[in-house]
């Protein structure tokens, strides 16, 4: 369950195998790497997935071509078979507004 992940997660902090900087997190989900992924309800965080990049980037707000990169992490997590937690934002491990179990 979530409290066995979120444990999981901060196991795994400073490894690589955990991340809770989204830009890391959203390149991960559409590599299909990400095995579990804790999000913050109700939050966006406005930015551009740019897979070749390796890492997405961060906007400070709506641009053309910008999308929700918290919504877009979750939904390939799941098309890839990874879990996906929805939390207050509080409860979200790693103090941020996403974190992550990679894979590999």
């Amino acid at each position: 369950g979530q409290e066995a992940q979120s444990a999981r997660l901060r196991e795994f902090a400073g490894t690589g195998l955990a991340s809770g900087d989204l830009p890391e997190i959203v390149a991960a989900s559409l590599q299909g790497r990400v095995d579990v992924l804790f999000v913050a309800v109700g939050q966006q965080c406005w930015g551009i997935a740019a897979p070749d990049a390796g890492r997405g980037k961060l906007l400070a707000q709506a641009a053309a071509g910008s999308e929700d990169l918290l919504n877009r992490a979750a939904v390939e997590t799941l098309m890839h078979g990874g879990r996906v937690f929805a939390l207050h934002a509080e409860q979200v491990p790693l103090e941020g507004t996403a974190a992550a179990i990679f894979r590999f």
